[in-house]
């Protein structure tokens, strides 16, 4: 059986839970191997992705052996699990899978995170790796990864109003799950951006676990544009790969964890300046632009929107979101910086109709036109001739991103 064909009997959910028993026992008969493991975990509404890759990349430069744990994928399933830079091979991810197989509990129903996050713990166990980024896949709490009992450090990026039918619609219901990863006398490093009604959730809970917190200094934005980013923190400069000024507070909160973890100065700027995500501000093209973004709520989209307010050209979009977010006020941020929209459908169950989000488009005054597939869009958009953006969920850009590679031979 195939790995892909493995995950499949599996939903994506999973039975719903009130607590970590379920994924706790299993880990329990696999001989908890997470409990070999040095981790940085992270959790928040956005960001995650990009402080995993800044810390992976630091821990790589200082020569640490390190994993890489993060969701959902982008090009296959594989790139959730990641060491020294490269994706689990294919192989090793069915051994690992078929070992796993014969101690779940036929009474319980797992999520595919579940099953993924047990092999990666097993992985990485058995290859002797020395620090894993390990980001959550929703909330904190509740969350699988949320097993480990002492990280070196705990990391909160961002908390905004997403996934709230799961995690809650308050700030604060959503950060007391984020806050969740706190460990007893662990430190935690909360991000700048955090707004205050969250950041006194979060400080209660680490006074409570008598948990050191730190929050970052505001990072100095030295410049940001489609080819990266430079800030100034405490004094030193650093450039950054990635786009976007949103990236002052994620790399912020990466140098004060990498700090913790006792990283050089140097290791972190390389580490810095090498990490890039796919389909986060990814250019394929430059005259005329084609960027890739999954920007998927809207803090996403405001972050998006800052940088496209930097082109003298108004892209068109192209955009596909799932119905789980807010995708009213994603719509909004995006609409001032776009000179037109084809809406999409048919990458995800859940998305939204292409043309409930193309009427919503044209609401604010923005010409939006319904497109069933992605592939068909994405040929009329780049037959245009001019900037083009594709945004939204991750999905989208899933079923996106393989073909502007082929096209761009990147």
């Amino acid at each position: 059986m195939t790995a892909e064909e493995f995950l499949a009997r599996f939903t994506k959910s999973g039975a719903p839970i009130k607590d970590l028993s379920r994924f706790s026992a299993l880990m329990n008969r696999l001989g908890n191997p997470q409990e070999k493991l040095r981790c940085i975990h992270i959790a928040g509404t956005n960001g995650k992705g990009s402080v995993a890759r800044y810390c992976a990349e630091s821990l790589l430069a200082e020569g640490v052996r390190a994993g890489e744990f993060t969701s959902p994928y982008i090009m296959d399933y594989t790139d959730r699990i990641r060491l020294c830079g490269e994706n689990i091979p294919k192989k090793t991810a069915e051994e690992l899978f078929a070992e796993i197989a014969p101690v779940l509990d036929t009474r319980e129903s797992y999520s595919q995170f579940e099953i993924t996050c047990a092999a990666a713990f097993l992985w990485y166990s058995r290859e002797k790796c020395e620090g894993v980024c390990l980001e959550t896949g929703i909330g904190g709490l509740l969350d699988a990864t949320n097993i480990i009992r002492r990280p070196v450090v705990s990391v909160i990026t961002s908390v905004g109003l997403d996934h709230t039918a799961i995690l809650g619609g308050a700030l604060s219901e959503i950060a007391a799950q984020k806050a969740g990863i706190i460990k007893r006398e662990c430190p935690v490093v909360v991000s700048s951006c955090v707004p205050d009604e969250a950041f006194e959730v979060i400080s209660r809970r680490a006074r409570e676990l008598s948990a050191p917190l730190i929050r970052p200094k505001k990072a100095k934005l030295l410049s940001a544009d489609l080819l990266g980013t430079e800030i100034e923190y405490e004094g030193r400069r650093y450039r950054l790969s990635m786009a976007g000024a949103h990236q002052a507070a994620n790399s912020a909160a990466a140098i004060e964890a990498l700090r913790i973890w006792g990283i050089s100065d140097e290791g972190i700027r390389v580490g810095l300046s090498r990490a890039a995500v796919p389909a986060r501000c990814e250019v394929f093209s430059q005259k005329p632009l084609v960027l890739l973004d999954g920007a998927h709520n809207p803090e996403g989209t405001a972050a998006l929107a800052e940088l496209l307010c930097t082109l003298e050209e108004k892209p068109l979009l192209v955009c596909g979101m799932l119905r789980d977010k807010n995708v009213g006020d994603a719509v909004k941020n995006l609409a001032p910086h776009i000179s037109g929209a084809l809406c999409v459908g048919g990458f995800h169950p859940n998305a939204v109709p292409p043309e409930e989000m193309a009427e919503l488009f044209c609401s604010l005054g923005i010409s939006a036109e319904a497109v069933a597939l992605p592939e068909t869009a994405l040929e009329r958009a780049l037959s245009h001739g001019g900037n083009t953006v594709f945004a939204g969920s991750l999905y989208l850009a899933s079923a996106i991103r393989p073909i502007l590679l082929g096209r761009y031979g990147q």
